[in-house]
C-alpha cells in the first residue's frame, strides 16, 4: 500500500536527527546548497517518501527537503507513506495510490529520488499497488 497525504513537519523524523555532525555535513554539500536556492525561489516542489513505524514517521527519501522545510519554517510537506501492514491511518485526508499512472501524476519528472525509490520498491515487491494499470 502507498498513501499520499500532507503531514506537519513536526511529526516527521530523520534517522540522523540526533547527529548534528551528519546534518552539518549534508548542509555543506553542493547538492544541498543548490536545493536551498531552488526552495528559496520555488518552495518544495516534490513529495518525500516516509515509512510509518508504530510510534513515528521516518523519512526514507527526501531528507534534504525536510531539513530545508525546517530551515524555511515550512509547516507541512506532501508525502508518500508506506505503512506497515495493519498500521492505523490517523490522517485527516489521504489518498491511496492504486497504480503507477496515479503515482506519476505527483511528480514534475521521473528523475526525482523519491519517484525512483518508490519505483524500485514497487519492482522489488516492497510496496504493492492495488492494480497494475
Amino acid at each position: 500500500m502507498l498513501i499520499y497525504t500532507t503531514i506537519a513537519i513536526k511529526h516527521l523524523s530523520l534517522s540522523y536527527d540526533s547527529s548534528q555532525q551528519i546534518i552539518d555535513l549534508i548542509k555543506s554539500k553542493k547538492e544541498y546548497k543548490d536545493l536551498y536556492k531552488s526552495v528559496k525561489s520555488n518552495g518544495i516542489l516534490d513529495p518525500i517518501l516516509v515509512n510509518q513505524y508504530p510510534n513515528k514517521l521516518q523519512v526514507e527519501t527526501g531528507g534534504q527537503r525536510l531539513l530545508l522545510a525546517r530551515e524555511f519554517n515550512i509547516d507541512t510537506l506532501k508525502v508518500f507513506i508506506y505503512p506497515k501492514k495493519k498500521a492505523k491511518l490517523n490522517f485527516e485526508y489521504y489518498e491511496i495510490i492504486t497504480n503507477l499512472k496515479q503515482l506519476k501524476s505527483y511528480f514534475r519528472n521521473y528523475e526525482v529520488a523519491t519517484y525512483l525509490d518508490i519505483e524500485g520498491y514497487i519492482k522489488s515487491g516492497h510496496i504493492q499497488l492495488e492494480t497494475d494499470s
